[in-house]
Order: structure tokens, then sequence, then C-alpha cells
């Protein structure tokens, strides 16, 4: 072997050494932060429930279920750590949180606003909408993640985004909640979202209007001085017809009743048809921008979709399975590393934990228990900063038993041998000959 390849292979065998020290501070840096986030799982359901202060075997496995949730969708973006937080905030945000049973739903549950929240939705819009049909409806968490999909498929057909629905709907239910059956009533919720849209107009703005002619007073009341002006412009507006009239029939009459006004006034002079206007406006205590929106809306605008949902009959919901791409759909690659990436990590613990018969929260909570309760605080620290200190204390055992220095002076003497050999090379080439 020449002097040079002895070189290179003793310059190697430093790497290869190296890179050993390397990986095994990045394996045990990964090993921290899983230790880590595992514990800071635990104590956080503990903080969102306090039946798991007491209840350490419980605590374990609500705690693995949800680690095993975030694995599970590590292709969707899901963390320790997000999935946590979400999990909290079901458990702090729900009114089934104190009612019996709510514990083998809330994972369910977790994953939902999680699924929903990668389309779009924020996470407060969806515990919005499970409160809501849970407690005014008496829907099951099931039937509102089915509610939920039939939304989904609304913004589908109505080329909206999911999120956009989903807010304005939770903006606007309670202008919907004494409908009579939850299907007509969320039919009606569809309806108008999609018709206070076309017009620029929230949902629950459009609704107050209509709802002036809910009851046969309001509806009077309405009427009377709307009536006035109509009769004046030579149209007929029937105030019993919109009091028995559905939401979408008033709207539709309304609206029939302000555009044929329209066609009358576009032929006066500017200052008698302004009057007829602000007046029009005026008895129905509505802005001028509604006014002239209503009289451009025109029933059937919007296709058979919208006559379906006036009759009643909302839309299909999406399988769990379409709703599970269209999340693949929006989540980034990054989104999907990071999750990956997390898995990956947890696994050190929960697999070294499988070996021992444990779950990964009922091993982070026995030695960390094991560690305050025998060695104190300081040994938590330790635990802390050993990644850190490991690499650097391995290197210094190499240095201390010789093997780095006898390595360096290899290769010190290798590089003289070169460097003489070269020497020697170059003054025999000037003598015509070369050793």
């Amino acid at each position: 072997m020449t002097r040079k390849k002895k070189k290179a292979g003793a310059k190697a065998v430093l790497e290869t050494v190296d890179a050993a020290v390397d990986t095994a501070k990045i394996a045990l840096n990964a090993y921290k932060e899983a230790y880590e986030n595992i514990d800071k799982l635990s104590v956080s359901i503990k903080e969102a429930n306090a039946h798991l202060l007491a209840n350490k075997q419980q605590s374990d496995a609500t705690a693995n279920s949800l680690i095993e949730l975030a694995q599970a969708n590590a292709e969707l973006g899901f963390t320790i750590d997000s999935t946590g937080k979400l999990f909290a905030e079901v458990n702090k945000g729900l009114a089934a949180r104190v009612r019996p049973g709510f514990d083998k739903v809330s994972g369910a549950i977790t994953y939902q606003v999680g699924v929903w929240k990668q389309l779009g939705v924020e996470h407060k819009t969806s515990l919005g909408i499970f409160n809501l049909w849970d407690t005014a409806l008496g829907k099951s968490s099931q039937e509102i993640t089915t509610t939920g999909r039939v939304f989904q498929n609304f913004a589908r057909i109505t080329k909206q985004s999911v999120g956009t629905v989903f807010d304005d709907v939770a903006k606007s239910a309670e202008s919907f909640l004494h409908i009579v059956g939850s299907e007509k009533m969320e039919s009606m919720m569809l309806l108008f979202q999609r018709r206070a849209k076309s017009m620029g107009k929230e949902t629950n703005v459009l609704m107050n209007v209509l709802e002036k002619f809910e009851t046969m007073d309001s509806a009077a009341d309405a009427a009377a001085g709307l009536n006035t002006t109509l009769t004046a412009l030579g149209v007929n507006f029937d105030a019993t017809a919109m009091f028995k009239a559905d939401y979408a029939e008033k709207m539709n009459i309304l609206a029939k009743a302000f555009s044929q006004a329209e066609s009358k006034i576009e032929t006066m002079p500017d200052i008698v048809g302004r009057k007829f206007r602000r007046s029009m406006a005026s008895k129905l205590g509505i802005s001028m921008d509604m006014y002239r929106s209503l009289s451009k809306f025109k029933p059937g605008q919007l296709g058979a979709s919208d006559e379906l949902l006036s009759r009643g009959i909302r839309p299909g919901a999406i399988t769990s399975r379409a709703e599970r791409a269209a999340a693949k759909q929006t989540t980034t690659i990054k989104q999907s590393v990071d999750g990956f990436k997390d898995a990956a990590k947890n696994m050190l613990v929960t697999k070294t934990a499988r070996a021992m018969g444990m779950t990964g929260p009922g091993f982070v909570s026995s030695t960390k228990e094991d560690f305050i309760q025998t060695l104190g605080q300081g040994l938590i620290k330790t635990l802390n900063d050993q990644a850190d200190t490991l690499a650097d204390t391995m290197k210094g055992t190499i240095d201390k038993s010789g093997v780095r220095a006898w390595f360096e002076h290899l290769v010190e003497q290798l590089e003289k041998g070169a460097n003489a050999q070269a020497k020697a090379n170059d003054a025999a080439s000037k003598k015509g000959r070369i050793a």
C-alpha cells in the first residue's frame, strides 16, 4: 500500500468516527425531543381534563391513543403537538365534555376537527358547529360529521371554499333554529348562504329582512307602509301571502315586487324615482344597498340546486374517503414531511416502551416519576442536557484513549513522507531521472 493510500485510509477512518459521533448526537437529540413531546402531551391532556389527574392508567391510554392518531395521520401534517392542542380545545370547548360517554368520541372529534382544519375550517368554527348541533338539535358527533360532509359537497357544487361555507353557516345558524326538521333547516341555511353570497351580503342580514314578515303582526306592520308606495307605482303586494310563504318564497315575492317597482322608477325623472326608492327602503327598514340588491335578484337564477334547496332537499354527504382525499390535496409537502418526521422521532420512545410492555406515555410518566422521586429535579435537567453533551464526551473519550492522537500522528507522518518523496522526485527530475 502506498503512503498516499495509507494517508487517505487514515483520514477516512477519522471521518467515519466523526460521522458516527454526529449520528449518535442526532439520534439522542431526537430521542430527547420525543420524550419531551410525549411528556408535554400527557401534561396538556391532564390540564384539559382534571379526571385524568387522578387516573394514571386512563391518562396514559388517552395520550397513547392521541399519539397513534397523530402517527396514522402524519401524511395530513398531524403531529403530537398539533393533535394534543386540538384535543385540549375539544375538551375545553364542547358542552358534551361534562356528559357521560364523551371520552369514547373525543378522539374521533379531534380527528374530524383536524381534517376540517386542513380543508380550511378554523377549529373554533368546527367546535361551534359541533356545540350548536349537539345542544340545540340533539345530534350525535357522527351525525354532525355527516352534516359537515354535506356542507363540503355544497361547497363543491357552488364552487366555494369549504371554509367559507362552514364559516357562513356557523355565523348565521341562529337565524334558522326555529325551522322544523333539521334537514329542512340545513337546506334553508345553505339556500340563503348561496343567495346572500350571490348578492354580496351576509346571510343573517338577508334573513333579518325576511324575518319582518314571519309573524302576522310584524308582517302587517312591514307591509302597511310598503304597500302605500308599491300601490302608487302600480305594483300589487300581498302581505298575507308574504306571511304564509316559506322563507325562499318570501324572498322571491319581495324581489319580484321590487323588480316591478324598479321597472316603473327607471322611466321617471331622478327626483321622483329616488324618492320612491328611499320610501320603500325606509318603510321596510333596510339599506338602499339591500333594496337595490333585492330588486336585481331573479328567482331561479341560481339553477336547479337552488330549487331543490328551497323545497328542503339538501345535497348528499361526501364519503369519509373523499373527505380524506380532499384533505391530502390541501396538505403541503412540508406539512406531510413534518408529520412523518414527528412520527419517526416519536417511535424512538414508543418502540422502546413497547419492547418493555408499556405505552410511550406510560414509559415517560413512569420514568419521569422515578427520576423525580429518586434523583430529584437535577436528573431531569441532566436528561435535557444529555444529548447536547454526550457527543462531546465521546469525542473526549476518543482523545484520551489515544486513538485520535494515533491517527493524527499517522496522517502527519504520511504527509511528511509524501512531502519528502515529492522533493526527491523534483530533484531527480532535474537530473533527468525519477525515483
